[in-house]
């Protein structure tokens, strides 16, 4: 891995959040693409991408006209505090480190979680100290 690239992913205190990073991708890829070639499309995709389905009416309508005056970085912050977003972030860094999902108490802990300083590497932690990953990882 090269380090140049992962110093450029820092912020300047060293620590880059999920959220950060995700700000920064989708502002990165704003009518880029057919997909997101308008402002209705790019809203709509940043709602999919981030919480896991299409702006309603009333968000569509609230973030089209912010979204074409300044493009998609404000929604996509909005977007990534929502507990959709934080839940299904949850959910993926379940199944990809122990396997499965989380129990609906521990999903509502660590979604809650995720919304403070250092919740994402707190979550991170938490998960690859579970016997559930030490035994994937050695077998």
């Amino acid at each position: 891995m090269d380090p140049a690239w992962i110093d450029a992913l820092l912020s300047p205190s060293g620590r880059r959040t999920w959220e950060a990073a995700i700000v920064d991708l989708a502002a990165g890829f704003a009518f880029t693409g057919p997909t997101t070639s308008t402002a209705p499309d790019l809203v709509d995709a940043a709602y999919e991408s981030i919480t896991g389905r299409f702006a309603d009416s009333g968000g569509a309508a609230y973030w089209t006209p912010k979204v074409q005056a300044a493009g998609p970085r404000k929604l996509a912050a909005s977007l990534v505090r929502t507990t959709a977003h934080r839940g299904r972030a949850v959910d993926s860094r379940y199944l990809q480190i122990v396997g499965r999902l989380p129990d609906p108490a521990g999903r509502t802990y660590w979604i809650g979680r995720l919304g403070t300083d250092g919740g994402e590497q707190a979550l991170m932690a938490s998960l690859l100290a579970t016997e559930s990953f030490r035994t994937a990882a050695t077998h």
